[in-house]
């Protein structure tokens, strides 16, 4: 079977310069996107509607970055997660890794790796992330 042409994608980020990079990269793309700027917009929005993507900015806050990430995985385990990290805590990707990310995306978002990425968990959408 096919895998349906879009994806929900939900991004979360509070930093405009990260937004208006994703919408303009999504522009043309078949998958829904909706951007919400808090963790807890991000939450209610999986709960509710659900989503087979979220790029999460990890400087959201009230939560950590290991901590969302885990309410996230525990809210749909087959959610597949790109943290959105500044520049590089090894740390920090390693503890990601280990609650079930899909992928660590370094800020400033490049788009060709961000479409790969997507089109990664457009094919693998279905299976657990």
């Amino acid at each position: 079977m096919l895998p349906d042409p879009a994806m929900e994608v939900i991004v979360a980020t509070n930093c405009g310069h990260t937004r208006q990079n994703l919408e303009a990269a999504f522009g043309s793309s078949p998958h829904r996107l909706t951007i919400v700027a808090a963790a807890t917009e991000l939450l209610r929005v999986c709960l509710r509607q659900g989503a087979d993507l979220a790029l999460v900015d990890l400087d959201l806050g009230p939560f950590g970055g290991q901590d969302l990430i885990a309410l996230l995985r525990d809210v749909d385990a087959d959610l597949k997660v790109v943290p959105l990290a500044g520049p590089g805590d090894v740390n920090q990707e390693f503890a990601l890794r280990g609650v079930g990310i899909f992928y660590y995306m370094l800020k400033p978002i490049d788009r060709d790796e961000l479409m790969a990425v997507v089109e990664s968990a457009h094919r693998t959408n279905g299976e657990v992330g």
